[in-house]
């Protein structure tokens, strides 16, 4: 899992990338607001998923919606014999 991913949720799209250190965490980028209305912010490099749902708490949602589309790519579904 390398490169940035793009998550939406509720009129907003968030640009992260998973860091590559031995903790799984998420770097946050950048949310740009799909809607129309002038939300778009700049998280500064290094930010990671804990410190963006503290400075945005209303986006809980899209924080959740990341978290989980992480650890559904990291970890993928078994197959079924």
């Amino acid at each position: 899992m390398d490169g940035a991913h793009h998550t939406e949720a509720d009129g907003l799209e968030v640009t992260w990338r998973p860091t590559h250190d031995n903790a799984g965490s998420i770097e946050i980028m950048a949310v740009h607001n799909t809607s129309g209305d002038a939300v778009d912010v700049t998280f500064e490099p290094g930010t990671d998923l804990v410190a963006a749902r503290e400075r945005r708490p209303k986006w809980d949602r899209l924080w959740d919606k990341v978290r989980h589309e992480f650890w559904a790519e990291l970890s993928p579904a078994s197959p079924r014999y």
